[in-house]
Order: structure tokens, then C-alpha cells, then sequence
């Protein structure tokens, strides 16, 4: 990643050094502030990929459950009252 820095005149030589090391610590900041973002986003991203899975293990549980085959206890059941009704 290339950062282009205006040029400026200082008229105390400590100066440079002084705002090279702002430079410096504003680069940093600015990758860290992007380096965080893309963890939240990596952290959303894969919630919902989670959320997504539960959710769709939860509907085939309860699909399965409430469409059992007929040789299941609950449809033998029902069977079995209606003929002895």
C-alpha cells in the first residue's frame, strides 16, 4: 500500500522528525481501524452463515417431525383409535 504525503518546509529541524512520527502513527491508525472493520465484517459474515445453517437444520428437524412415515408410533396411533371408534 503506497501512503503520498504532502511535502512541507519546517523551519526547526526537530520538527520533521516530529511529523514523521505523526505520519507515522496515522498509518498505523488507519490500519488498525481496517484491519478491526474487516474482523467485524468476518464476524457478521460468519453469524450469519450460522444462523442461516441453524435455521435450516431446525426446519428439516421439524419437517421431518411433523411428516413422519406411516409406520411411525404417531400415525399407528391414529389408525388405531379410528378403528376402535
Amino acid at each position: 500500500m503506497l501512503v503520498k504525503y504532502r511535502s512541507t518546509t519546517c523551519l526547526n529541524p526537530g520538527d520533521s522528525e516530529r511529523q514523521h512520527v505523526l505520519m507515522k502513527e496515522q498509518v498505523l491508525a488507519s490500519a488498525l481501524t481496517r484491519a478491526k472493520n474487516n474482523n467485524i465484517a468476518l464476524f457478521v459474515a460468519y453469524y450469519l452463515l450460522w444462523l442461516t445453517t441453524y435455521c435450516g437444520r431446525m426446519f428439516v428437524a421439524y419437517y421431518l417431525l411433523r411428516h413422519e412415515s406411516p409406520a411411525s408410533p404417531q400415525h399407528h396411533n391414529k389408525d388405531v383409535l379410528a378403528a376402535n371408534t
